[in-house]
């Protein structure tokens, strides 16, 4: 038996409990953007859980967020019906896209964690598998065109040509490109994720950081005109080891493993996966570990269990001052300010 619950729906929003333990159903799921423009039909095999919100920011500015839990391999077919730019990040899990257009031969895009994609594929068709035993999160930006040359009129000679071509109107082409998440990004989407507001505080929280994300992702777009070296000769297998090393970079917050342990371990030489792993992730690997290490210590932080001097040593430091300027260069503020916070907000509550 699949039953599906829905939580709160209007026209332009719904977040909907999805529970399923039976095998060979489907059910549908409509999810109303604007005047029916998304239609997705989830086709179940198997058991899990998932968890869906759609919100529509303002005319032409869609959030979609899809949160599930397979048990077993899922998959789920979607359509697209009408012309939105889609920015999407994958946070979490493996998938793959099987994409069908009117404009394209077919194709099929790999999903990886850590990795975001940029697309506009009008009329639309196709299905997403997701591996067995994941965690899937994902985080997707629905924009009319028409918008997005608002937000980017001025600097349209700075953008790939693969983007420009987004403001023919006579012959949109299709887009299909794909990026890796950066640190900035990553806390944005954190915060996206984690918003501590209700009602229209929290509307106007969440707009505010979609744009921001838009933003960030420009920057990404006219960054990508510049790079060379590895990026120009890179191939699929060679990507696959970075995201393998930046998994391993963060599996061990307390320490950093050595360059040369890293290119041992997934078999990239370290100049190859120095350079690879700042043209993808636009950052060093230091650079990358110190922020995942931030992040780290501000969530021990906010549990408000653990005072200044516990979290520096949970995240291997010996001098606390050293820790200090390191939280304060990545957030601007110093952690005993945020505990003093977290505490004030413990007592009012």
């Amino acid at each position: 038996m699949i039953t599906m619950k829905t939580i709160c729906s209007n026209e332009n929003y719904m977040v909907c409990d999805i529970n399923h333990n039976s095998y060979g159903e489907a059910f549908n799921v409509s999810g109303r953007f604007d005047c029916q423009d998304f239609d997705f039909s989830l086709l179940e095999t198997e058991t899990g859980y998932a968890s869906m919100r759609a919100l529509c920011l303002r005319p032409g500015l869609y959030l979609f967020i899809t949160d599930r839990i397979n048990h077993e391999a899922f998959t789920y077919a979607y359509e697209i019906k009408r012309s939105y730019l889609e920015i999407s990040y994958h946070l979490n899990g493996y998938g793959m896209f099987h994409v069908n257009s009117e404009h394209l031969p077919a194709c099929q895009a790999k999903v990886l964690k850590g990795s975001s994609m940029i697309s506009f594929l009008p009329q639309t068709w196709g299905t997403c598998h997701m591996a067995a035993s994941e965690h899937y999160l994902t985080v997707c930006i629905f924009i009319d065109p028409e918008l997005f040359m608002e937000f980017v009129d001025q600097d349209v000679d700075l953008l790939p040509d693969s983007i420009k071509l987004l403001f023919s109107k006579q012959e949109r082409a299709p887009l299909l490109q794909g990026y890796s998440i950066n640190c900035q990004e990553n806390l944005l989407l954190d915060q996206l994720l984690s918003c501590p507001f209700k009602g229209s505080a929290g509307r106007l929280f969440t707009e505010s950081k979609v744009i921001e994300l838009i933003a960030r992702f420009v920057e990404k777009l006219i960054n990508s005109q510049h790079k060379a070296g590895f990026g120009k000769h890179r191939n699929s297998e060679d990507i696959e080891k970075l995201y393998e090393a930046r998994e391993l970079l963060v599996a061990d917050l307390s320490r950093a493993p050595t360059l040369s342990e890293l290119s041992r371990k997934i078999g990239l030489n370290e100049f190859k996966l120095k350079s690879g792993f700042k043209n993808e992730f636009n950052t060093t690997i230091h650079g990358y570990f110190q922020f995942a290490r931030m992040q780290k210590a501000r969530d021990l932080i906010e549990q408000g269990k653990h005072n200044v001097s516990q979290v520096a040593w949970e995240m291997g430091y010996v001098n606390v001052s050293h820790f200090i300027s390191a939280y304060r260069k990545i957030f601007g503020i110093n952690p005993g300010s945020l505990l003093k916070e977290v505490n004030r907000l413990s007592v009012d509550f």
